[in-house]
């Protein structure tokens, strides 16, 4: 089958719009696909091309600021391990000969599979050289290491989050080590970002939400850490949603990712089953 292409080399699976593509029978035009491979810590701007197979949450997909635009690039991550993004490429040709290259075993053959798909992208002069990062300029920083565009009208639209990477990441830590910790500096925050708003500045709470949403809290296993993360789920819909008010699609799939997250279901991974 087409989508296990890459399984036999790589236990990787093409998922998400290659499943639609490759069973488009299966799915109905009104089919809400919202929650199609979510993965915990993803932002909304990140759709799930690939996905590493059985329990293995590491995954790939296209990050795209605005669902209006295309594609940017890829990103990839392991949500059991960290809530970072790491930039892949600009396009999937690249990702996935990075992915051939190194064999699932050591001291694994080439991917039979490898030059051939090289000689495809040279043929259609799709660039495939690794070495060719992605030009990408943002606003500010965020914790998922990808940062965020604000479209800025007249300098407004965006003010900083007042505290650092490091500060915020210790406020969380001491937030989610227990249930009724005190949430004043956290609150100052939100407070701060609800004044942002009412003056056109939507990108403070932007950016607080993402940090918010990879934010990867410390702890003895990976159930613990999603636990842990959840505390901060109504707080992370609050300023995704109002910092989106431009792009409602964009709400509507925060919305149904952490929404069945906030109940306390076996957090596996953070994938939210597909149809």
């Amino acid at each position: 089958m087409p989508k296990h292409a890459l399984y036999g080399d790589t236990n990787i699976r093409l998922v998400g719009p290659f499943e639609v593509l490759h069973e488009p029978k299966k799915f109905k035009p009104d089919d809400d696909l919202t929650g199609f491979y979510r993965y915990f810590h993803d932002p909304p701007e990140v759709v799930t091309v690939l996905a590493a197979d059985g329990e293995n949450p590491f995954h790939v997909g296209y990050f795209r600021d605005n669902h209006a635009d295309q594609p940017a690039f890829l990103v990839s991550s392991n949500p059991s391990e960290t809530g970072k993004l790491t930039i892949s490429s600009e396009n999937i040709f690249t990702t996935v000969l990075n992915l051939l290259k190194h064999p699932k075993t050591k001291g694994g053959s080439i991917p039979i599979i490898l030059p051939k798909l090289s000689e495809f992208a040279k043929n259609r002069r799709i660039c495939i050289d690794s070495k060719v990062s992605v030009k990408r300029k943002c606003t500010c920083e965020t914790l998922n290491g990808v940062g965020v565009k604000i479209n800025l009208q007249n300098g407004i639209g965006y003010r900083p989050v007042p505290t650092t990477h490091k500060e915020l990441v210790t406020i969380l830590q001491t937030l989610t080590d227990t249930t009724n910790a005190n949430t004043s500096k956290l609150d100052e925050l939100m407070t701060l970002v609800q004044f942002a708003n009412d003056e056109g500045d939507f990108g403070e709470g932007l950016e607080l939400g993402l940090d918010l949403l990879a934010f990867h809290p410390a702890a003895a296993s990976t159930s613990e850490t999603f636990e842990k993360a959840n505390r901060l789920n109504r707080r992370i819909t609050c300023l995704l949603s109002t910092g989106r008010e431009d792009c409602e699609r964009l709400s509507r799939i925060l919305y149904f990712h952490k929404a069945p997250i906030q109940d306390n279901q076996t957090l596996r991974f953070v994938l939210l089953e597909s149809p």
